[in-house]
């Protein structure tokens, strides 16, 4: 039995190399035409949000400098949807490297929210009624998956059924249902809870990953709109290589 949909692409797990890739790759098809029909058609059968975004509205009236601007607040707002996710995350592994009361990570993730999407007594619930069905099994492989592209509510009550698996069973019995996970940053944090590192060390290396994690999602964003801005310029597929370069490191 299985919690999961499926896996949807996101932007900040996308290597830099991929990104610059699919804009060249649309240069191709489009030559020395600029093509607003085929970067709507693209853009319906994008799944990844931000390009998407990108696409829709690169060929609208917008100025240059007005299309950067408001790519640069899209980028914004999908870093502080993964600033929030990044946060239960890390809330939720230092909680198990304490093995705290589940519902002290329970408070502490809520207050990341700016107002109250559920009862407590439910999102226990439901992440209780998810170790049964894990205890269960049913035959049948139980995954839990953590990643960016999960609504932030349905987030938080995977990540309590994480807290409430490591109190009654036992960090070191989340191996199996962490390597599922799409989300390097949890896997690595719950490796180190299995591996009995302390609480301040474990913070210390998921706020750097977490630092990392952002500096280079507002990199893959800045880089896809300077493309998609070079693509509508109608630069050719040299020149749109050379700003691609310039991201690289």
């Amino acid at each position: 039995m299985s919690t999961e949909n499926e896996t949807i692409l996101d932007i900040t797990e996308m290597p830099l190399e991929g990104i610059a890739a699919y804009w060249l790759s649309l240069k191709k098809i489009m030559g020395g035409k600029v093509a607003p029909k085929l970067a709507l058609d693209e853009a319906g059968r994008t799944e990844e949000p931000y390009i998407r975004y990108l696409l829709e509205s690169c060929f609208t009236g917008l100025s240059d400098d007005q299309f950067l601007r408001v790519a640069g607040f899209k980028a914004e707002t999908v870093v502080r949807g993964m600033q929030l996710r990044q946060g239960l995350i890390r809330e939720a592994v230092l909680s198990m490297s304490a093995g705290e009361n589940p519902r002290k990570a329970l408070v502490r993730m809520a207050a990341h929210f700016p107002a109250q999407l559920m009862p407590e007594e439910k999102i226990s619930r439901m992440a209780l009624e998810m170790v049964k069905k894990a205890r269960a099994g049913s035959g049948t492989e139980y995954t839990v998956t953590i990643d960016y592209t999960t609504a932030a509510d349905q987030l938080l009550v995977k990540l309590m059924f994480y807290v409430f698996w490591a109190r009654h069973e036992g960090a070191g019995s989340m191996r199996t249902f962490a390597e599922t996970s799409r989300c390097l940053l949890f896997r690595e944090a719950l490796s180190m809870v299995e591996d009995g590192f302390d609480r301040s060390f474990i913070k210390a290396c998921v706020d750097t990953r977490c630092e990392g994690l952002v500096r280079e999602a507002r990199l893959k964003m800045n880089m896809a709109a300077e493309l998609a801005l070079a693509l509508r310029g109608k630069l050719s597929y040299d020149e749109m290589f050379v700003v691609a370069q310039a991201y690289m490191p």
